[in-house]
């Protein structure tokens, strides 16, 4: 058992104990280091840094003020190459989800080791090779000294990245530590027993660091219980930050550190500050790379086998997501973000149809939904790209404006579409008609968003100056001008065409005709990337998603959330629903 105490390391022993539960929570608060063995990896100092001190238990419930999240710096990660992986020996198959909780293990080995990074190989072939895991179950390691190893393979990092155990969008791979919670978390083992001891403050202070890092990055709050909703839509409540004990039946992480999680919560929250609750459906929100085999109930492994073991492709249950498809005319299944340079991930069961950067396109400005999942890309210079059942109707090189493109409409049918110009110009493409524009009615303001009406025989154009400007069976139901809202940037219509909502620059949202509101960023108790540049309206009214600068993604009402990009790096241009 992984909880029973040797006082000798043993390597038999070890690894039965590691095959019969894993780890244990580690927590701990930001204290002064002490003198542990020189560390083997440069770069891990821990006496340099000012940080907040301990909080007392009896002050450790109160939740910190929220901090700027961007001041949460990645901490200095020991690559895989460093501590010795033998890459030989693992899959490279992968699943990815969004990361909303943060366990902590410990190994029950042996305290203090001399060569901690032969342990971590230890793990990692223990897990491989005697358990058969496609790779080390782990997402992070810690040893005594404060040392963070990286843990389960995510993909190959370029010079320079930090190796996050993330992909390229910013989703967590999923790891082999906590049976049932291991989509959607992150597993971090420090080594050594901690059943009753406590580990070194050089790791406690790693810990908490890297648990801030994360937290900060993901928006988890430390000090709440968030919702968790599996794979397969069973429901648990756990804290965001806890030991193994509290998702799973075992003693770990034992009574040593379980009493010091409050204090670790409370300087985490400290570092990373606080965040609205948030659930993820996961299965919506699961990525698998090519080759995977789905993660199922029949199959709860899926790609998570070594090299030559027989995986299943039996297709993931379904979510309410897709469920609700079959009771509605139009649900949204998913959405679709787009950033600059022509990026594009699909987010929940939105189809992947492929990218305006996968063609070598990387000028697009703008997305808009079509039929059966469909949808349509524009470039500033006009060219309209098709994916999925999308037909192309033309682009702006035939009518020779040489006005940069800005927005993009389209039918509900998927016939045919219109473009907007930056300088107020409207141009009409297969089954759409012309119905007018700011160039040709003398609006003094130019183009920035366009949206037809239920009908298609008319649109809305939202002008620089906040206006509103309707035509042909659109109604006007009133602006951000007449509102004194400023910096209006995007707009959407009510399904019944008798309303719309309008965005501006600092998250304020504007309900005009039946569109009720359903919030705005400021109401939210979270740090977010300014500007917001887009919002999407459900097809039901009952709620939309805001659209940050960093891609992050953010519901209200009844608006599903199946991740974001928030923390990727990325610079969000627009968003477009996964309609069915």
């Amino acid at each position: 058992m992984c909880d029973r105490r040797e006082p000798a390391f043993d390597r038999r022993r070890f690894l039965r104990r590691m095959a019969a539960g894993g780890a244990l929570a580690m927590t701990g608060l930001l204290l002064p280091t002490t003198a542990d063995a020189a560390a083997p990896f440069e770069g891990i100092g821990m006496g340099e840094e000012r940080l907040p001190a301990l909080r007392s238990l009896a002050t450790a419930r109160k939740p910190a003020p929220a901090v700027s999240t961007s001041g949460v710096a990645a901490p200095r990660i020991v690559t895989r190459a460093e501590w010795g992986a033998d890459e030989s020996i693992r899959t490279s198959a992968r699943a990815f989800t969004p990361i909303r909780k943060l366990i902590v293990h410990h190994t029950a080995s042996a305290n203090n080791p001399n060569d901690p990074a032969a342990i971590v190989r230890l793990i990692y072939q223990d897990h491989v090779i005697d358990r058969g895991f496609a790779d080390i179950g782990y997402n992070f390691v810690i040893d005594h000294r404060g040392n963070i190893y990286e843990g389960r393979w995510a993909r190959t990092y370029g010079a320079g990245e930090v190796h996050d155990g993330e992909n390229a969008d910013g989703l967590g791979v999923v790891a082999a530590h906590a049976l049932g919670v291991n989509a959607g978390s992150c597993g971090v083992c420090l080594i050594g027993d901690f059943t009753s001891a406590r580990p070194t403050n050089a790791a406690i202070n790693s810990l908490i660091r890297l648990l801030a890092w994360k937290a900060s990055r993901h928006r988890i709050d430390a000090w709440k219980t968030d919702p968790y909703t599996t794979l397969f839509g069973g429901s648990q409540t756990f804290p965001n930050i806890c030991g193994h004990r509290d998702v799973n039946p075992t003693v770990c992480p034992g009574s040593g550190l379980e009493r010091q999680l409050d204090g670790v919560r409370g300087s985490v929250s400290s570092l990373a500050g606080s965040f609205p609750s948030m659930t993820v459906d996961l299965a919506a929100t699961i990525r698998y790379t090519p080759g995977a085999s789905p993660i199922t109930q029949s199959s709860p492994s899926g790609n998570d086998v070594r090299p030559g073991a027989t995986t299943t492709t039996e297709p993931a249950k379904t979510t309410s997501a897709s469920n609700a498809a079959t009771t509605a005319t139009r649900s949204v299944v998913g959405y679709r973000v787009l950033s600059t340079g022509g990026g594009l991930v699909t987010m929940g069961h939105a189809n992947l149809s492929g990218s305006p950067a996968g063609r070598g396109v990387s000028d697009t400005v703008a997305i808009t939904p079509g039929p059966s999942q469909s949808f349509w890309t524009l470039t500033k210079t006009g060219a309209v790209m098709p994916f999925g059942a999308a037909k192309q109707h033309g682009g702006l090189a035939a009518t020779g404006d040489k006005a940069p493109a800005v927005d993009l409409a389209a039918v509900k049918a998927g016939t045919g579409y219109w473009i907007l110009t930056g300088t107020g110009g409207v141009w009409a493409f297969g089954s759409a008609a012309w119905q007018g524009s700011l160039a040709r009615s003398g609006a003094r303001a130019t183009g920035i968003r366009i949206h037809a009406t239920p009908s298609g025989r008319g649109y809305w154009i939202l002008g620089s100056d906040g206006g509103m400007y309707n035509y042909g069976d659109a109604r006007w139901h009133g602006s951000a001008a007449k509102s004194g809202m400023s910096n209006a940037v995007d707009f959407w219509p009510t399904p019944s065409g008798n309303g719309y909502w309008v965005l501006s620059a600092d998250g304020g949202v504007l309900a005009f005709g039946d569109a009720k509101g359903y919030g705005t960023m400021s109401t939210l108790d979270t740090q977010w990337a300014k500007p917001a540049v887009a919002i999407l309206g459900m097809p039901d009214g009952s709620g939309y998603n805001i659209l940050s600068a960093d891609g992050g993604v953010y519901p209200f009402g009844s608006a599903p959330f199946f991740g974001s990009l928030a923390g990727s790096g990325r610079k969000a241009v627009a968003i477009a629903p996964a309609l069915v």
